[in-house]
């Protein structure tokens, strides 16, 4: 039985329906020491099954550790989202509410394969050299928390030098701590800068591209 309802289905399956390519869906997940990855794996399994144009593989971070390795996975359940190639786009916890919504704009971005910035955004990318992981967190309750992530999955695509994680602060207390998350969307770059709320475009641009590169 599938984890959608036949209305839920048919809602997916028409905000997907403009991918024009592949996309891959690598799951890590674990029975042990893991609350969601069960369901996580059901709500995966669930959109796969929504459009022809997707599919998924799951494996295990300990069975599967050279891929776990390869995708830079370290947190279960942890999602990789791979078109034509990787763009270094992952998704860690459960997606659920307005986290769905997130997911969703994942998959079409790495569909298109383009990051539909503006020129003045790609110019600005195009002078990075050195690389930017950012780490935006958001929650399934907060509406204004897919359009960070939304940028920092533009940015990852845009840049061999990004690699972006949607980060359900809901799951990992403990990164919440670390990062010090007060309130989402916040987004951490290379642990020396971060971006508090939804900004705009330009703003979540710049700020990306000025912070500190991380410590070798």
């Amino acid at each position: 039985m599938s984890y959608f309802s036949d209305q839920e289905r048919e809602a997916l399956a028409a905000r997907l329906e403009p991918m024009t390519h592949p996309v891959r869906l690598v799951l890590f997940t674990q029975a042990i020491g893991c609350e969601s990855c069960a369901a996580t794996e059901r709500i995966i399994r669930g959109l796969a099954e929504v459009s022809p144009l997707l599919t998924i593989d799951v494996k295990n971070p300990v069975l599967d550790a050279e891929d776990a390795a390869a995708y830079g996975v370290s947190r279960v359940p942890g999602l990789a989202i791979v078109g034509e190639r990787d763009y270094g786009l992952r998704f860690y916890g459960a997606p659920d509410g307005y986290e769905m919504v997130s997911l969703l704009e994942g998959i079409l971005l790495a569909s298109a394969g383009d990051s539909q910035l503006s020129d003045e955004a790609r110019a600005a990318i195009a002078g990075l050299s050195t690389p930017r992981h950012l780490q935006v967190f958001s929650t399934p309750t907060c509406p204004h928390c897919p359009k960070a992530v939304r940028l920092g999955w533009q940015m990852a695509i845009e840049s061999e030098h990004v690699r972006t994680d949607a980060v359900s602060a809901v799951e990992y207390p403990d990164l919440v701590q670390q990062h010090r998350v007060t309130g989402v969307p916040k987004t951490v770059i290379n642990d020396t800068a971060d971006i508090l709320g939804a900004v705009p475009e330009t703003q979540f641009v710049e700020t990306v591209v000025g912070a500190e590169a991380p410590a070798s």
